[in-house]
């Protein structure tokens, strides 16, 4: 019986150590990302919009990936049902893409996720005039003789 006891007591007493040994560095490691989030915390809330412009500017996607980000702008024209996008200032941008006329320009055969989000500012109808809106991503090939739709919807707004 004693010579169960003498192999135990290591065993548990370096199991103990283990496991405290764990505890800490598990410790350190929720210490290191509490830093790091304090950090980030104070930047935005510090520096406001230019602050929050520089974090979402490092984290862009890797640029030898094709990526592009457009941001809405007031410079589409008014005699047509185009939509054009800002490609250059505040948090748009492109990585190996293009931008011409409202059209993205992707250079690069492959898979691409496609997102499309638009906010429009819509207050009361009081004449019930309404006009229906049609929000559509198309894409355009050489190879196709028309447009593919990709993504669409149609909303009535007041006019």
């Amino acid at each position: 019986r004693k010579k169960n006891c003498q192999f135990l007591q290591p065993l548990l007493l370096f199991l103990v150590i283990l496991a405290l040994g764990g505890v800490l560095v598990e410790g350190y490691f929720l210490r290191e990302m509490r830093s790091r989030l304090d950090s980030t915390t104070s930047e935005i809330s510090t520096g406001a919009n230019a602050s929050f412009e520089k974090i979402i500017q490092e984290r862009k996607s890797d640029p030898e990936k094709p990526a592009a980000h457009l941001t809405g702008c007031n410079c589409s024209p008014s005699d047509g049902d185009l939509l054009y996008w800002e490609d250059k200032k505040g948090l748009a941008f492109k990585s190996q893409t293009g931008y011409h006329n409202g059209a993205l320009l992707i250079k690069k055969t492959g898979y691409y996720y496609v997102y499309s989000k638009l906010m429009l500012g819509e207050v009361e109808c009081i004449d019930t005039k309404m006009k229906l809106f049609k929000h559509i991503v198309v894409k355009r090939n050489d190879k196709y003789p028309s447009e593919i739709t990709l993504m669409s919807s149609r909303r009535f707004l007041c006019i």
